[in-house]
Protein backbone atom coordinates (compact mmCIF):
# COMPACT_ATOMS: atom_id res chain seq x y z
CA UNK A 1 0.00 0.00 0.00
CA UNK A 2 1.43 3.32 -1.00
CA UNK A 3 1.09 6.55 1.59
CA UNK A 4 0.53 9.55 -0.12
CA UNK A 5 2.22 12.62 1.65
CA UNK A 6 0.91 15.72 3.03
CA UNK A 7 1.10 17.32 -0.50
CA UNK A 8 0.01 14.71 -2.54
CA UNK A 9 -3.21 13.72 -0.43
CA UNK A 10 -4.36 17.47 -0.24
CA UNK A 11 -4.14 17.78 -3.98
CA UNK A 12 -5.95 14.77 -4.15
CA UNK A 13 -9.06 16.38 -2.01
CA UNK A 14 -8.96 19.36 -3.92
CA UNK A 15 -10.08 17.66 -6.99
CA UNK A 16 -13.28 16.93 -5.09
CA UNK A 17 -14.42 20.71 -4.84
CA UNK A 18 -12.46 22.10 -2.10
CA UNK A 19 -9.60 24.92 -2.81
CA UNK A 20 -6.11 24.26 -1.88
CA UNK A 21 -5.94 26.06 1.12
CA UNK A 22 -9.02 24.08 2.58
CA UNK A 23 -8.03 20.85 1.20
CA UNK A 24 -4.90 21.70 3.15
CA UNK A 25 -6.47 22.47 6.01
CA UNK A 26 -8.83 19.48 6.25
CA UNK A 27 -5.58 16.94 6.22
CA UNK A 28 -4.27 18.41 8.83
CA UNK A 29 -7.24 18.18 10.99
CA UNK A 30 -7.37 14.41 9.98
CA UNK A 31 -3.51 14.06 11.07
CA UNK A 32 -4.18 16.04 14.44
CA UNK A 33 -7.62 14.36 15.47
CA UNK A 34 -8.69 17.31 17.50
CA UNK A 35 -6.50 20.86 17.45
CA UNK A 36 -7.32 24.51 17.50
CA UNK A 37 -6.50 26.82 15.35
CA UNK A 38 -2.90 27.62 15.97
CA UNK A 39 -2.29 23.74 15.25
CA UNK A 40 -3.88 23.50 12.59
CA UNK A 41 -1.81 26.35 10.91
CA UNK A 42 1.81 25.19 12.02
CA UNK A 43 0.56 21.61 10.08
CA UNK A 44 -0.95 23.21 7.32
CA UNK A 45 1.67 26.28 6.96
CA UNK A 46 -1.19 28.32 6.17
CA UNK A 47 -1.39 31.86 7.89
CA UNK A 48 -3.66 31.64 11.56
CA UNK A 49 -5.91 34.20 10.00
CA UNK A 50 -6.75 32.51 6.93
CA UNK A 51 -7.28 29.68 8.81
CA UNK A 52 -10.39 31.63 10.90
CA UNK A 53 -11.65 32.39 7.62
CA UNK A 54 -11.38 28.97 6.03
CA UNK A 55 -12.80 26.51 9.52
CA UNK A 56 -16.01 27.87 9.12
CA UNK A 57 -16.27 27.29 4.99
CA UNK A 58 -15.24 23.61 6.34
CA UNK A 59 -17.74 23.49 9.51
CA UNK A 60 -20.80 24.34 7.14
CA UNK A 61 -19.88 22.18 4.76
CA UNK A 62 -20.46 19.37 7.14
CA UNK A 63 -16.58 18.60 7.39
CA UNK A 64 -15.21 19.38 10.39
CA UNK A 65 -17.24 19.77 13.68
CA UNK A 66 -16.56 22.75 16.18
CA UNK A 67 -15.70 21.83 19.88
CA UNK A 68 -16.40 24.79 22.55
CA UNK A 69 -14.01 25.27 24.75
CA UNK A 70 -11.09 27.79 25.39
CA UNK A 71 -9.61 27.73 22.90
CA UNK A 72 -11.85 26.31 21.04
CA UNK A 73 -11.06 22.92 18.50
CA UNK A 74 -12.29 21.37 15.19
CA UNK A 75 -12.50 17.69 15.03
CA UNK A 76 -12.79 16.09 11.58
CA UNK A 77 -15.61 13.91 10.51
CA UNK A 78 -14.41 10.38 8.68
CA UNK A 79 -12.92 10.42 5.53
CA UNK A 80 -15.47 7.88 4.03
CA UNK A 81 -18.08 10.62 4.95
CA UNK A 82 -16.17 13.92 3.60
CA UNK A 83 -15.71 12.22 0.71
CA UNK A 84 -19.34 11.37 -0.04
CA UNK A 85 -20.69 14.51 1.62
CA UNK A 86 -18.44 16.53 -1.24
CA UNK A 87 -19.68 14.39 -4.17
CA UNK A 88 -23.07 15.20 -3.21
CA UNK A 89 -22.58 18.64 -3.17
CA UNK A 90 -20.85 18.25 -6.72
CA UNK A 91 -23.81 16.57 -8.46
CA UNK A 92 -26.11 18.83 -6.93
CA UNK A 93 -23.80 21.46 -8.59
CA UNK A 94 -23.67 19.71 -12.07
CA UNK A 95 -27.64 19.42 -12.03
CA UNK A 96 -28.56 23.00 -10.85
CA UNK A 97 -25.89 24.09 -13.38
CA UNK A 98 -27.71 21.90 -15.69
CA UNK A 99 -31.07 23.49 -14.88
CA UNK A 100 -29.82 26.81 -15.42
CA UNK A 101 -27.94 26.20 -18.83
CA UNK A 102 -31.57 24.59 -19.83
CA UNK A 103 -33.76 27.83 -18.82
CA UNK A 104 -30.96 29.75 -20.32
CA UNK A 105 -31.50 27.63 -23.65
CA UNK A 106 -35.17 28.59 -23.90
CA UNK A 107 -34.89 32.39 -23.93
CA UNK A 108 -31.55 32.46 -25.90
CA UNK A 109 -33.04 30.95 -28.68
CA UNK A 110 -36.28 33.19 -28.90
CA UNK A 111 -33.89 36.37 -28.68
CA UNK A 112 -31.33 34.39 -31.29
CA UNK A 113 -34.23 33.15 -33.57
CA UNK A 114 -34.80 36.26 -35.59
CA UNK A 115 -31.21 36.74 -36.30
CA UNK A 116 -31.06 33.09 -37.40
CA UNK A 117 -34.16 33.38 -39.93
CA UNK A 118 -32.87 36.65 -41.20
CA UNK A 119 -28.90 35.50 -41.30
CA UNK A 120 -29.32 31.78 -42.15
CA UNK A 121 -29.92 31.59 -46.19
CA UNK A 122 -27.42 34.65 -46.49
CA UNK A 123 -24.45 32.67 -44.12
CA UNK A 124 -25.51 28.86 -46.05
CA UNK A 125 -25.08 31.22 -49.73
CA UNK A 126 -21.75 32.71 -48.50
CA UNK A 127 -20.26 29.54 -46.90
CA UNK A 128 -20.74 27.43 -50.00
CA UNK A 129 -19.21 23.81 -50.66
CA UNK A 130 -17.16 23.37 -46.97
CA UNK A 131 -14.63 20.52 -45.42
CA UNK A 132 -15.08 19.47 -41.93
CA UNK A 133 -11.97 17.96 -40.28
CA UNK A 134 -13.24 15.53 -37.05
CA UNK A 135 -11.03 14.08 -34.61
CA UNK A 136 -13.52 12.67 -32.29
CA UNK A 137 -15.25 9.24 -32.36
CA UNK A 138 -18.58 11.17 -30.54
CA UNK A 139 -18.71 14.29 -32.65
CA UNK A 140 -18.20 11.57 -35.57
CA UNK A 141 -21.17 9.19 -34.51
CA UNK A 142 -23.53 12.34 -34.02
CA UNK A 143 -22.54 14.01 -37.34
CA UNK A 144 -23.68 10.66 -38.72
CA UNK A 145 -26.74 10.36 -36.81
CA UNK A 146 -27.44 13.97 -37.86
CA UNK A 147 -27.47 13.69 -41.34
CA UNK A 148 -29.42 10.26 -41.33
CA UNK A 149 -32.02 11.77 -39.90
CA UNK A 150 -32.07 14.37 -42.31
CA UNK A 151 -31.68 11.70 -45.27
CA UNK A 152 -34.76 12.47 -48.00
CA UNK A 153 -33.48 9.36 -50.68
CA UNK A 154 -30.97 7.35 -50.08
CA UNK A 155 -27.82 6.31 -47.59
CA UNK A 156 -25.11 4.56 -48.68
CA UNK A 157 -22.64 3.45 -46.17
CA UNK A 158 -19.65 1.40 -45.91
CA UNK A 159 -18.56 0.49 -42.55
CA UNK A 160 -17.03 -2.77 -40.35
CA UNK A 161 -19.44 -5.03 -38.45
CA UNK A 162 -18.02 -3.78 -35.32
CA UNK A 163 -18.56 -0.06 -36.30
CA UNK A 164 -22.27 -1.06 -36.86
CA UNK A 165 -22.65 -2.58 -33.41
CA UNK A 166 -21.15 0.11 -31.93
CA UNK A 167 -23.00 2.81 -33.68
CA UNK A 168 -25.99 0.94 -33.03
CA UNK A 169 -25.51 0.57 -29.56
CA UNK A 170 -24.97 4.52 -29.06
CA UNK A 171 -28.46 5.52 -31.25
CA UNK A 172 -27.70 4.85 -34.48
CA UNK A 173 -30.54 1.87 -34.64
CA UNK A 174 -32.92 4.48 -34.11
CA UNK A 175 -32.46 7.47 -36.97
CA UNK A 176 -31.72 4.04 -39.15
CA UNK A 177 -34.75 3.27 -38.27
CA UNK A 178 -36.38 6.35 -38.69
CA UNK A 179 -34.81 6.63 -42.42
CA UNK A 180 -36.47 3.08 -43.21
CA UNK A 181 -39.89 4.31 -42.28
CA UNK A 182 -39.38 7.36 -44.63
CA UNK A 183 -38.66 5.30 -47.10
CA UNK A 184 -35.13 6.06 -47.37
CA UNK A 185 -33.47 3.86 -49.40
CA UNK A 186 -30.47 2.49 -47.59
CA UNK A 187 -27.02 0.38 -49.14
CA UNK A 188 -24.85 -0.95 -46.52
CA UNK A 189 -21.51 -2.48 -46.94
CA UNK A 190 -20.09 -4.69 -44.77
CA UNK A 191 -16.67 -6.88 -44.05
CA UNK A 192 -18.43 -9.79 -42.83
CA UNK A 193 -15.95 -12.95 -41.52
CA UNK A 194 -17.49 -15.13 -39.29
CA UNK A 195 -21.41 -16.02 -38.74
CA UNK A 196 -22.96 -14.92 -35.33
CA UNK A 197 -25.87 -14.62 -33.81
CA UNK A 198 -26.53 -10.97 -33.84
CA UNK A 199 -25.42 -11.61 -37.66
CA UNK A 200 -27.99 -13.93 -38.70
CA UNK A 201 -30.73 -12.02 -36.52
CA UNK A 202 -30.02 -9.22 -38.01
CA UNK A 203 -29.89 -10.80 -41.72
CA UNK A 204 -33.66 -12.00 -40.92
CA UNK A 205 -34.83 -8.70 -39.63
CA UNK A 206 -33.57 -6.81 -42.82
CA UNK A 207 -35.45 -9.39 -45.01
CA UNK A 208 -38.83 -8.01 -44.64
CA UNK A 209 -37.63 -4.60 -46.14
CA UNK A 210 -35.00 -6.06 -48.63
CA UNK A 211 -36.66 -3.24 -51.22
CA UNK A 212 -35.62 -0.21 -49.19
CA UNK A 213 -32.24 -1.61 -46.87
CA UNK A 214 -29.48 -3.69 -49.08
CA UNK A 215 -26.45 -5.45 -47.05
CA UNK A 216 -23.97 -6.75 -48.73
CA UNK A 217 -20.20 -8.23 -47.95
CA UNK A 218 -17.46 -6.31 -49.15
CA UNK A 219 -13.77 -8.11 -48.34
CA UNK A 220 -11.56 -5.56 -48.63
CA UNK A 221 -13.03 -1.85 -47.17
CA UNK A 222 -10.13 0.21 -44.64
CA UNK A 223 -12.51 3.55 -45.07
CA UNK A 224 -16.14 3.86 -43.54
CA UNK A 225 -17.60 6.32 -46.41
CA UNK A 226 -20.84 7.36 -46.35
CA UNK A 227 -22.76 9.63 -48.70
CA UNK A 228 -26.28 10.76 -48.35
CA UNK A 229 -28.83 11.91 -50.90
CA UNK A 230 -25.68 12.76 -52.97
CA UNK A 231 -25.49 15.61 -51.35
CA UNK A 232 -23.38 14.70 -48.39
CA UNK A 233 -20.38 12.76 -47.68
CA UNK A 234 -17.80 11.69 -45.22
CA UNK A 235 -15.01 9.69 -45.36
CA UNK A 236 -12.39 8.24 -42.87
CA UNK A 237 -11.53 5.51 -40.07
CA UNK A 238 -13.97 3.59 -38.44
CA UNK A 239 -15.82 4.71 -35.00
CA UNK A 240 -15.74 1.25 -33.13
CA UNK A 241 -13.80 1.40 -30.19
CA UNK A 242 -11.06 -0.84 -31.17
CA UNK A 243 -9.32 1.84 -33.65
CA UNK A 244 -6.74 4.03 -31.53
CA UNK A 245 -7.36 7.12 -33.91
CA UNK A 246 -10.75 8.20 -35.05
CA UNK A 247 -10.41 10.75 -38.26
CA UNK A 248 -13.20 11.79 -40.44
CA UNK A 249 -13.49 14.63 -43.38
CA UNK A 250 -16.90 15.77 -43.90
CA UNK A 251 -17.88 17.89 -46.88
CA UNK A 252 -20.90 18.92 -48.69
CA UNK A 253 -18.42 20.01 -51.80
CA UNK A 254 -20.59 18.09 -55.29
CA UNK A 255 -16.95 17.33 -56.37
CA UNK A 256 -15.66 15.41 -53.08
CA UNK A 257 -19.65 13.74 -53.07
CA UNK A 258 -19.87 12.37 -56.70
CA UNK A 259 -15.91 10.93 -56.35
CA UNK A 260 -17.19 9.12 -52.73
CA UNK A 261 -20.22 8.14 -54.49
CA UNK A 262 -18.42 7.00 -57.37
CA UNK A 263 -15.76 4.70 -54.73
CA UNK A 264 -18.92 3.25 -53.01
CA UNK A 265 -20.55 2.21 -56.45
CA UNK A 266 -17.36 0.48 -57.62
CA UNK A 267 -17.26 -1.39 -54.34
CA UNK A 268 -20.83 -1.95 -54.23
CA UNK A 269 -19.87 -3.43 -57.85
CA UNK A 270 -17.35 -5.66 -56.01
CA UNK A 271 -19.25 -6.95 -53.00
CA UNK A 272 -21.76 -10.29 -52.50
CA UNK A 273 -24.85 -10.52 -51.31
CA UNK A 274 -25.36 -10.99 -47.23
CA UNK A 275 -26.94 -14.19 -47.54
CA UNK A 276 -24.82 -15.70 -50.17
CA UNK A 277 -21.58 -14.45 -48.03
CA UNK A 278 -23.22 -16.25 -44.82
CA UNK A 279 -23.90 -19.44 -46.79
CA UNK A 280 -20.39 -19.50 -47.84
CA UNK A 281 -19.27 -19.35 -43.68
CA UNK A 282 -20.96 -21.90 -43.00
CA UNK A 283 -21.06 -24.77 -45.94
CA UNK A 284 -17.59 -23.34 -47.96
CA UNK A 285 -19.46 -23.37 -50.97
CA UNK A 286 -17.87 -20.64 -53.49
CA UNK A 287 -20.33 -18.06 -54.04
CA UNK A 288 -21.16 -17.63 -57.51
CA UNK A 289 -20.11 -14.31 -59.34
CA UNK A 290 -19.78 -13.31 -62.87
CA UNK A 291 -19.36 -9.40 -63.03
CA UNK A 292 -17.03 -7.44 -65.57
CA UNK A 293 -13.22 -6.35 -64.59
CA UNK A 294 -12.35 -2.77 -65.29
CA UNK A 295 -8.99 -1.44 -65.89
CA UNK A 296 -5.23 -3.68 -65.52
CA UNK A 297 -4.94 -2.56 -61.73
CA UNK A 298 -8.60 -4.36 -61.18
CA UNK A 299 -7.51 -7.18 -63.78
CA UNK A 300 -4.13 -7.81 -61.99
CA UNK A 301 -5.65 -7.92 -58.35
CA UNK A 302 -8.14 -10.67 -59.48
CA UNK A 303 -5.60 -12.66 -61.61
CA UNK A 304 -3.53 -12.91 -58.80
CA UNK A 305 -5.73 -13.32 -56.42
CA UNK A 306 -7.00 -16.19 -58.57
CA UNK A 307 -3.73 -17.58 -59.01
CA UNK A 308 -3.40 -18.30 -55.45
CA UNK A 309 -5.76 -20.59 -55.12
CA UNK A 310 -5.05 -22.60 -57.59
CA UNK A 311 -4.71 -26.34 -57.40
CA UNK A 312 -3.95 -28.46 -60.39
CA UNK A 313 -4.58 -26.56 -63.58
CA UNK A 314 -3.76 -22.37 -65.11
CA UNK A 315 -3.97 -21.96 -68.16
CA UNK A 316 -3.58 -18.87 -70.64
CA UNK A 317 -3.87 -17.61 -73.79
CA UNK A 318 -3.61 -14.33 -75.65
CA UNK A 319 -2.01 -12.35 -78.56
CA UNK A 320 1.35 -11.89 -79.24
CA UNK A 321 1.75 -9.30 -76.51
CA UNK A 322 1.08 -11.80 -73.82
CA UNK A 323 4.03 -13.51 -74.06
CA UNK A 324 6.18 -10.79 -72.65
CA UNK A 325 3.06 -9.85 -70.33
CA UNK A 326 3.14 -13.25 -68.79
CA UNK A 327 6.88 -12.84 -68.37
CA UNK A 328 6.99 -9.73 -66.90
CA UNK A 329 3.72 -9.98 -64.18
CA UNK A 330 3.39 -13.79 -63.65
CA UNK A 331 6.56 -15.94 -64.60
CA UNK A 332 7.07 -16.23 -60.90
CA UNK A 333 3.79 -16.96 -59.45
CA UNK A 334 3.73 -19.25 -62.22
CA UNK A 335 7.07 -21.04 -61.21
CA UNK A 336 5.83 -21.08 -57.60
CA UNK A 337 2.54 -22.80 -59.10
CA UNK A 338 4.36 -25.78 -61.02
CA UNK A 339 7.01 -26.05 -57.96
CA UNK A 340 3.65 -27.03 -56.43
CA UNK A 341 2.95 -29.80 -58.96
CA UNK A 342 0.50 -27.23 -61.09
CA UNK A 343 -0.18 -28.24 -64.74
CA UNK A 344 0.59 -24.23 -66.48
CA UNK A 345 -0.31 -23.97 -69.97
CA UNK A 346 0.17 -21.03 -72.39
CA UNK A 347 -1.19 -20.64 -75.85
CA UNK A 348 -0.32 -17.57 -77.78
CA UNK A 349 0.83 -15.87 -80.66
CA UNK A 350 4.65 -16.61 -81.56
CA UNK A 351 6.81 -14.36 -83.98
CA UNK A 352 10.04 -12.46 -84.57
CA UNK A 353 9.34 -10.10 -82.17
CA UNK A 354 8.58 -12.76 -79.35
CA UNK A 355 10.35 -15.65 -80.26
CA UNK A 356 13.64 -15.75 -77.51
CA UNK A 357 11.13 -14.86 -74.79
CA UNK A 358 8.63 -17.70 -75.98
CA UNK A 359 11.61 -20.12 -76.10
CA UNK A 360 12.36 -19.05 -72.61
CA UNK A 361 9.36 -19.75 -71.14
CA UNK A 362 9.21 -23.33 -72.85
CA UNK A 363 11.42 -24.68 -71.03
CA UNK A 364 10.12 -23.89 -68.15
CA UNK A 365 5.77 -24.29 -68.76
CA UNK A 366 3.58 -25.94 -72.31
CA UNK A 367 3.87 -23.27 -74.74
CA UNK A 368 2.21 -23.23 -77.73
CA UNK A 369 1.44 -21.44 -81.15
CA UNK A 370 -1.70 -20.26 -82.85
CA UNK A 371 -1.89 -18.06 -85.86
CA UNK A 372 -5.35 -16.65 -84.62
CA UNK A 373 -6.55 -16.03 -80.95
CA UNK A 374 -9.83 -13.83 -80.83
CA UNK A 375 -9.53 -13.90 -77.40
CA UNK A 376 -7.50 -13.35 -73.73
CA UNK A 377 -8.15 -15.77 -71.10
CA UNK A 378 -7.02 -16.59 -67.89
CA UNK A 379 -8.30 -20.23 -66.45
CA UNK A 380 -8.37 -21.60 -63.35
CA UNK A 381 -9.61 -24.99 -61.65
CA UNK A 382 -12.81 -23.43 -61.24
CA UNK A 383 -12.26 -19.59 -62.17
CA UNK A 384 -12.08 -17.83 -64.88
CA UNK A 385 -11.15 -14.57 -66.78
CA UNK A 386 -11.63 -13.11 -70.13
CA UNK A 387 -11.77 -10.11 -72.48
CA UNK A 388 -11.97 -10.20 -76.40
CA UNK A 389 -11.00 -6.14 -76.17
CA UNK A 390 -7.68 -5.17 -77.22
CA UNK A 391 -5.17 -2.60 -75.56
CA UNK A 392 -4.70 -0.61 -79.29
CA UNK A 393 -8.69 -0.62 -79.04
CA UNK A 394 -10.05 0.88 -76.04
CA UNK A 395 -8.30 0.56 -71.87
CA UNK A 396 -8.25 -2.70 -70.91
CA UNK A 397 -11.74 -4.66 -69.81
CA UNK A 398 -12.38 -7.75 -69.14
CA UNK A 399 -15.09 -10.56 -67.44
CA UNK A 400 -14.73 -12.70 -64.37
CA UNK A 401 -16.71 -15.81 -63.22
CA UNK A 402 -17.03 -18.81 -61.15
CA UNK A 403 -20.07 -19.78 -62.47
CA UNK A 404 -19.49 -23.60 -63.51
CA UNK A 405 -21.23 -23.56 -66.72
CA UNK A 406 -19.40 -20.33 -67.53
CA UNK A 407 -16.29 -21.61 -66.47
CA UNK A 408 -16.99 -25.31 -68.12
CA UNK A 409 -17.64 -23.76 -71.48
CA UNK A 410 -14.43 -21.98 -71.49
CA UNK A 411 -12.53 -24.82 -70.48
CA UNK A 412 -13.99 -26.85 -73.60
CA UNK A 413 -12.76 -23.64 -75.94
CA UNK A 414 -9.29 -23.41 -74.09
CA UNK A 415 -9.09 -27.32 -74.73
CA UNK A 416 -9.74 -27.43 -78.50
CA UNK A 417 -7.85 -24.78 -79.17
CA UNK A 418 -4.62 -25.76 -77.07
CA UNK A 419 -5.20 -29.12 -79.25
CA UNK A 420 -5.41 -27.63 -82.78
CA UNK A 421 -1.93 -25.34 -81.57
CA UNK A 422 1.31 -25.86 -82.64
CA UNK A 423 4.26 -27.05 -80.67
CA UNK A 424 6.91 -23.76 -79.61
CA UNK A 425 10.00 -25.93 -81.12
CA UNK A 426 7.76 -26.63 -84.20
CA UNK A 427 6.93 -23.16 -84.47
CA UNK A 428 10.72 -21.85 -83.89
CA UNK A 429 11.65 -23.89 -86.66
CA UNK A 430 9.14 -22.43 -88.69
CA UNK A 431 10.37 -18.97 -87.90
CA UNK A 432 14.55 -19.46 -87.73
CA UNK A 433 14.86 -22.06 -90.52
CA UNK A 434 12.46 -21.29 -92.70
CA UNK A 435 10.26 -24.96 -92.41
CA UNK A 436 6.99 -24.68 -93.14
CA UNK A 437 4.71 -26.53 -90.38
CA UNK A 438 1.38 -25.39 -92.17
CA UNK A 439 -1.76 -23.10 -90.77
CA UNK A 440 -3.90 -24.57 -87.99
CA UNK A 441 -6.17 -26.50 -89.36
CA UNK A 442 -9.20 -25.38 -86.94
CA UNK A 443 -8.39 -21.79 -85.83
CA UNK A 444 -10.94 -21.32 -82.46
CA UNK A 445 -13.96 -19.25 -84.46
CA UNK A 446 -14.01 -21.53 -87.06
CA UNK A 447 -13.65 -24.94 -85.01
CA UNK A 448 -16.76 -23.34 -82.72
CA UNK A 449 -18.79 -22.78 -85.67
CA UNK A 450 -17.95 -26.14 -86.75
CA UNK A 451 -19.06 -27.70 -83.16
CA UNK A 452 -22.30 -25.50 -83.22
CA UNK A 453 -23.64 -26.58 -86.69
CA UNK A 454 -22.69 -30.55 -85.81
CA UNK A 455 -24.59 -30.04 -82.60
CA UNK A 456 -27.45 -28.22 -84.15
CA UNK A 457 -27.61 -25.23 -82.63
Amino acid sequence: MVLLSFEEAAKELASFGLTGNQARAYVALVQLRVAPVRKIAQLSKIRREEIYRIMPKLERLGLVEKILGKPTKYKPISLEEALSILINYRQEESERKIAELAEKKVSLLKDLEPLENKKAAAIEEEEGSRFILILDRDKSLRKLISVTDAAEKEIALTADGSDIQYAVSQGYEDALRSAVMRGVKIRILLKIDEVSEPLLYFAKEIEPFKDIIEVRHLEQSRLHILVVDNKETSIGTYLNPNTKEVINLWSNNPSFVNAMKYLFEKQWHESTDINSRIEYLQTGKPIERTEVLRGMDEIYEYLRAGQSKIKSNLFMMGDATLVKLFKRAFMSASLELKNRGVRVRLLTNINENNLEIAEELAKHFEVRHLNRIYMRAVLGDEEIGFSWITIKAMPEAGIYSNNPEIVRMLWEIAEDAWNNAVDTQSRIDEIRKRKTVGKVSKPIIEHMVKRTETRGI
